[in-house]
């Protein structure tokens, strides 16, 4: 960037001398002229999405109305960007290029849509490996003594695609004990662990530790206690496989349904959670689509076709990643892939 170093018009990031953009590296070469005209104004910049804003990546002189960039990555979500009065501000709209050409992610609210969002950041292939891999084969047992005779209540045989796994029984189960295993020659790696005396999660009932499972990490962060601590975020893994873990109720208990979390990422929507969407609408910059507090695993808003979405939990967390609706579903930014699409 030596060639903005003395111009302090120009970002600060794009001032620093010892910054040398190698996205032709990876990239290859190519160049975008994208039209802006604002006033005043001799530079443009391209921003990606980070931490709920636009971060200035890439700089060009305005000439002639328009921005001339180089060696842009295909299959990002840029969003082109000015300063007036130290502010940065959006122009036109987002947009993806695909080596071949520039598509602008543009709503079209006469032409409205349903859309069914179940997350507010991708699940990644990492993430459902986390979710499943000691899952499939995990059984749960209720006992009134800790070696007494074990009936089986439930049998994990099919692939999780949510972090939530609700266990109801048509009729009331009642016992002291509740036997957590693992499948034969894993391990145990779960969240949480709840039971409820009704089905409306209404009424969880006090559960303690028969005793203590050692686990994978030696921290109390990851111990056993972490699957009775209300947080979704902090797991368990044995160290041991073939591992049990023994919940006790205190004495014989009825309930009707089993909660298990396993371990997960908690961006999944989350029931009693506040959400609101957004959709960017160029200059105007983001607008709201309105509020929901979710009572199931699945969000439902009518959308404007075409646009970019940004899904906000308010309730907690901040990992949020840009998206767009194909077929009422969420495709998120790092799925993108246009570029190759045309390739084929």
């Amino acid at each position: 960037f030596k060639k903005w170093a003395t111009d302090n018009t120009v970002l600060p990031f794009f001032r620093n001398c010892f910054v040398k953009d190698v996205t032709d590296n990876y990239s290859g070469l190519n160049e975008i002229s994208l039209p802006i005209a604002v006033s005043g104004c001799k530079y443009a910049y391209l921003g990606i999405f980070k931490n709920g804003s636009w971060e200035p990546v890439d700089i060009a002189q305005i000439e002639k109305g328009h921005a001339v960039f180089h060696n842009i990555e295909p299959d990002i979500v840029f969003q082109l960007l000015y300063v007036n009065n130290g502010n940065i501000k959006t122009y036109g709209y987002p947009f993806v290029y695909d080596k071949q050409r520039i598509i602008y992610f543009k709503p079209d609210t006469s032409q409205q849509e349903i859309a069914c969002l179940k997350r507010k950041y991708p699940f990644q292939e990492y993430l459902f490996k986390y979710l499943n891999r000691n899952v499939i084969g995990t059984t749960i047992e209720g006992s009134n003594s800790v070696s007494g005779i074990k009936q089986l209540l439930y049998r994990f045989t099919d692939t999780l695609f949510t972090n939530r796994k609700a266990i109801s029984f048509s009729q009331p189960c009642q016992f002291r004990y509740l036997h957590l295993n693992s499948p034969i020659d894993h391990r145990v790696e779960l969240a949480e662990f709840v039971v409820f005396r009704d089905t409306s999660e209404t009424q969880a009932i006090p559960l303690q530790l028969y005793r203590n499972v050692e686990g994978l990490y030696p921290t109390d962060q990851y111990s056993a206690k972490c699957v009775l601590d209300g947080n979704p975020l902090t797991f368990f893994r044995s160290r041991e496989d073939n591992a049990t873990l023994i919940f006790d109720m205190g004495n014989v208990t009825e309930f009707k349904k089993i909660l298990v979390i396993p371990r997960n990422d908690d961006n999944f929507i989350e029931p009693g959670d506040h959400y609101e969407l957004f959709y960017q609408n160029g200059s105007d910059g983001w607008k709201s689509l309105g509020q929901q507090i979710a009572s199931s695993k699945e969000l439902y808003f009518t959308v404007p076709h075409g646009a970019i979405f940004w899904l906000r939990n308010l309730t907690k967390g901040h990992e949020e990643q840009l998206f767009f609706i194909q077929e009422g579903k969420q495709v998120f930014s790092c799925d993108i892939n246009f570029s190759k699409e045309n390739a084929s």
